[in-house]
């Protein structure tokens, strides 16, 4: 079983995550997503953990789906692979 981690969840973001859950292989360890309201949303819909810090999730997951604007997926994947 590989452990999951989710970046972004935002409106697209929320569609990973239940389909994420669907997935008997995966261990779904919790998201990161610095936006408070989309956070509380993601809690509150699917029960998920929510890590404050991108690098305590990474440490935590051997996949991650980034799911984040477009600007943003270079840095974050690059901070994935190191």
């Amino acid at each position: 079983m590989l452990k999951i981690g989710l970046l972004g969840v935002g409106h697209l973001g929320k569609i990973h995550a239940k389909c994420i859950q669907m997935v008997e292989q995966y261990d779904f360890v919790g998201f990161y997503d610095p936006s408070d309201a989309d956070a509380n949303k993601a809690i509150e819909t699917f029960g998920l953990r929510r890590f404050e810090d991108l690098g305590e999730m990474l440490d935590a997951v051997e996949v991650v789906d980034i799911v984040t604007p477009t600007i943003t997926h270079y840095r974050l994947a690059k901070s994935a692979l190191e």
